[in-house]
């Protein structure tokens, strides 16, 4: 059977999706009538806007695995039989290279390779992780494989291969040499990332390091840098460029690689984005092309800027419907446009497909109605969707996370709170954290008569009201937010009672109960206070009075409490040691059934949250969140909020937009990891699912197995009622109970407040409070400390 084996890190921070709005984008006339764009609007819209055609070709990989040479595409394919046809379980693999004409059509396999699964052979494991062509049509293969080599049973060896094979047009083999051979084997472990050939033919191959070899396949030296090189390609006229970091650790520079020399050229300071995901061959008049946060760019040289890289947007992702940074990849036609890799990542597996992009020069509206939306967190699918589903509605996307940098990951965030507090509003804002900041200064709508107007299939009482209402002021309603996860503590109900919150006082007494026992595991006091603070800053900054209130009782407590956690953790001797590691991963297992640990950090992405703590736990476990003053502790972490703009000419359609956004989040909601969707009764659905035996269930797209652990979540997917190992405890009793899903529930009902978190608040805090950890200052002297650089900063912003 197919498995999945899926990780995820239980101690990393949930980051919320953010907010966003627009700069400037135009907006229709002012009527709410289909109809009403603007030749401004309309040229927004379809600037950069490609159109995406799927190709007729049968294509299964990622990466790097295509490239586009004159009239043909080449793309390595993997395919894996269920089973053999006598119906044994024994599947191949077939790892092939093939070409096809640009359209699709005229399908060619030039190399291939297979082998029986189960079998211990050089094939077993081999993949094609890079090729590229020369001026002459001829394609370089790099091919590595490793299998073990069991010659002697009682000693057998594990043994890789790695090979530079080159290819006549027709897939005859002209060329195969050993790469481990070279340098005395300085290849052997390497993991390529990418291939690249100049205009002379001479070959690139992009490790952590770049080796390079002449047209003949002959090794001729390897080019090291200091910071890791991020990427590679070929310019437009030939040349070997590749990307690295710059001196100061979060710019980029271009360097390129100067064959006869054996060596790379002066740095030349990159522009272009601020942020840099993968480089693609040259075209035409760009240098290279590049994929950045929001779109793919093409690459010039800016004379004016002293040579450095500069250049413009090619094509938006967002407005034009493609949904990229899945592992797509990117190849120029010669002729204009570019075909793409669609990948897709899905709990039963991964599917791909191979497109061609052409540009819309001709595109209209259609007489659409315009909606301006921006976002800070990239591309949204629930914007996607609508847009090609609405016959009425087209949303115009600005994307602010452009603005962003390596070393400041809130500048799209600021510039949009900027624009904002400029008059620059978009129709449809996206609200991440404390929306206060808007609704005092009458940015946003009241949706309170949309929601009592039951329009779009949306009724009130079918959403959870406490979700509704967060961010609230004088009973109006200013936000949306479809799906959300949860962030809570959890421990176990016979140490920390039956409760839905609790105060720092009430844990330090629980805690001093049972002085040998770890409160969190692997927290300093750094991650504690964080962890507050994001959870229940509300309880003491109020941005609609512009006031703040650090010396409360309870902050005075919490920065207490946080005393009582190491100042740092040295991961480098826990995960860097072995032996070390080990034992402390054999202690993890049991550490929270035996209350050597008291709680643990809990992320509700689904309903069976409660089932897996009891699991780990040994018993029945209590969600109450971070301690907090009047506050549940509990908090919504938004997967993608919505607020309409006051000043919006559009609002019948923009709560349109947002009513299909709340009725498709039951459809990407799922048991564990999918979110929980606003509207109950689709939760209800998830939950009446989870709770039927495993052998009733639906295996048409699979049922995701997943275990949690103490290091993370791991499983499998099942994909038909033969998979259920029935005599594993886990798969007989995997139906959920009533209960279990009930303690979900009053946990969501209860959160009242939105995890948030203010970049400048968040300093403060953790610069005065080195000096209370250093033993310098009192909590109170600390908390007052604080308390009169906050209000400052929190008048000023309100």
């Amino acid at each position: 059977m197919k498995k999945l084996v899926r990780c995820f890190t239980a101690s990393i921070t949930l980051v919320s999706i953010a907010l966003t709005g627009c700069v400037g984008a135009a907006k229709p006339a002012s009527s709410d009538a289909p109809g009403t764009t603007s030749v401004q609007a309309e040229k927004i819209a379809f600037e950069n806007v490609y159109t995406e055609t799927p190709l007729p070709v049968e294509f299964h990989g990622y990466g790097n695995s295509m490239l586009c040479a004159g009239e043909r595409i080449y793309y390595s394919t993997t395919l894996k039989s269920e089973s053999e046809p006598d119906g044994t379980d024994a599947a191949t693999v077939t790892q092939r290279l093939m070409s096809c004409d640009l359209d699709g059509g005229d399908v060619k396999i030039l190399w291939e390779q297979t082998a029986p699964a189960g079998e211990e052979t050089l094939l077993n494991n081999t993949l094609l992780p890079a090729f590229d062509a020369d001026a002459d049509g001829n394609l370089w293969l790099v091919i590595s494989g490793s299998h073990t080599n069991e010659a002697d049973p009682n000693d057998p060896v594990y043994e890789n291969t790695l090979n530079l094979v080159k290819l006549a047009p027709d897939g005859t083999e002209l060329f195969n040499t050993d790469l481990l051979s070279k340098e005395g084997g300085e290849l052997g472990g390497m993991y390529l990332y990418s291939m690249a050939l100049d205009a002379a033919g001479n070959i690139y191959l992009h490790s952590q390091d770049i080796h390079v070899f002449s047209a003949a396949g002959e090794y001729a030296f390897t080019l090291k840098e200091p910071s890791s090189i991020r990427a590679m390609t070929v310019t437009n006229t030939g040349e070997v460029i590749y990307v690295t970091t710059d001196a100061t650790g979060v710019g980029y520079e271009v360097k390129q690689i100067d064959f006869a020399a054996r060596s790379a050229g002066a740095a030349v300071k990159y522009n272009l984005t601020n942020y840099l995901y993968r480089l693609f061959r040259g075209t035409g008049e760009y240098l290279f092309y590049c994929e950045g946060p929001s779109g793919l760019y093409g690459a010039k040289l800016d004379p004016a800027k002293s040579g450095a890289i500069t250049g413009e947007k090619v094509i938006d992702f967002i407005n034009s419907d493609i949904s990229a940074g899945d592992g797509e990849w990117f190849a120029p036609i010669d002729g204009g446009g570019f075909i793409m890799t669609d990948i897709e990542f899905r709990s039963s597996g991964m599917t791909a497909k191979l497109s061609r992009l052409t540009e819309n020069k001709n595109a209209t509206l259609d007489g659409k109605t315009v909606l301006t939306l921006a976002t800070v967190s990239g591309a949204d699918a629930s914007v996607m969707k609508f847009n090609k589903t609405s016959r009425t509605i087209r949303i115009i996307v600005k994307d602010y996370s452009e603005y962003n940098t390596p070393d400041d990951y809130n500048a799209g965030q600021a510039r949009l709170d900027l624009d904002i507090v400029a008059g620059r509003v978009p129709d449809i804002i996206s609200v991440r954290g404390q929306i206060s900041k808007y609704t005092t200064k009458g940015v946003l709508e009241d949706l309170t008569p949309f929601l009592e107007s039951e329009k779009h299939g949306v009724s009130r009482g079918d959403l959870f009201e406490n979700i509704l209402t967060l961010g609230s002021k004088d009973g109006k309603v200013y936000q949306i937010i479809p799906r959300f996860t949860m962030t809570t503590l959890i421990g176990k109900e016979s140490v920390f009672g039956e409760r839905e919150s609790i105060t720092a006082a009430e844990l330090a007494d629980i805690a001093d109960a049972r002085p040998e026992a770890a409160i969190l595991s692997l927290a300093t006091s750094a991650d504690w206070l964080t962890g507050v603070m994001r959870t229940g800053i509300s309880d003491y900054i109020d941005w609609y009075t512009g006031t703040c209130d650090f010396t409360s009782q309870e902050f005075i407590d919490t920065l207490e409490f946080s005393k009582r956690f190491p100042k740092e953790m040295d991961f480098n001797a826990l995960y860097g040691d072995a032996e070390a590691y080990r034992e402390y991963s054999l202690g993890m297992e049991t550490t929270y059934s035996d209350e050597r640990t008291l709680l643990i950090v809990g992320y509700v992405y689904g309903v069976r949250l409660a089932r897996d703590m009891d699991i780990m736990f040994g018993e029945k476990t209590v969600m109450f969140g971070y301690p907090t003053a009047g506050t549940s502790g509990s908090v919504v972490d938004s997967l993608g909020g919505y607020a309409i703009s006051a000043s919006s000419s559009n609002k019948d359609a923009a709560w349109e937009f947002i009513c299909s956004t709340i009725a498709s989040a039951g459809e990407t909601s799922a048991a564990m990891f999918g979110g929980i969707p606003l509207d109950k009764r689709q939760l209800e659905e998830i939950i009446a699912t989870e709770m039927l035996p495993l052998e009733e269930r639906d295996f048409t797209n699979g049922i995701d197995m997943v275990r949690v652990s103490f290091d993370g979540y791991r499983g499998t997917t099942l994909d038909s009622p033969e998979d259920i190992d029935m005599t594993d405890p886990y798969y007989k009793n995997y139906a959920l109970t009533r209960e279990e899903a009930d303690r979900v529930l009053r946990a969501i009902e209860g959160a009242d407040a939105v995890a948030s978190s203010d970049e400048q608040i968040s300093k403060i805090i953790m610069e005065e409070a080195e000096a209370f950890w250093a033993g310098a200052k009192t909590a109170e002297e600390t908390a007052s400390v604080i308390q009169s650089r906050a209000a400052l900063y929190v008048s000023e912003s309100s």
